[in-house]
């Protein structure tokens, strides 16, 4: 049933809103230190894994890709290097969101305008 004319709408409450910036804050630095940590080795696993003469845990590609995925896949050296790059990526960028890398006030081009609530 449909809230009447003019009738208040309750407002949502964000995990920010509840618990606080300063304690949001707190909680996502590790969290993102967390999965920067799962991301990154696995990114170096998918660059081992594309070398030529690395050791895979079957005996076939066949037999791994249905193992690992349950689907046919292609292990190409190039296909991993993209995935591994992609979780390198995702690892640098997670941090960097947070403000785990370098200086957070650094000098932004021209014309580039951060939002008040960043600073």
């Amino acid at each position: 049933m449909a809230a009447p004319r003019g009738a208040a709408t309750p407002k949502m409450r964000t995990p920010a809103a509840v618990l606080g910036k300063e304690l949001m804050m707190r909680i996502k630095k590790p969290a993102a230190v967390l999965v920067a940590g799962v991301l990154g080795p696995d990114a170096l696993l998918h660059l081992f894994l594309a070398t030529p003469g690395s050791s895979w845990p079957a005996s076939n590609l066949t037999e791994l890709s249905r193992g690992l995925l349950n689907a046919d896949v292609s292990f190409a050296p190039l296909n991993l290097v993209v995935i591994a790059s992609m979780l390198a990526a995702a690892a640098v960028l997670l941090l960097a969101r947070c403000g785990m890398l370098g200086n957070s006030d650094a000098d932004f081009p021209p014309g580039f305008r951060r939002s008040a609530e960043s600073r």
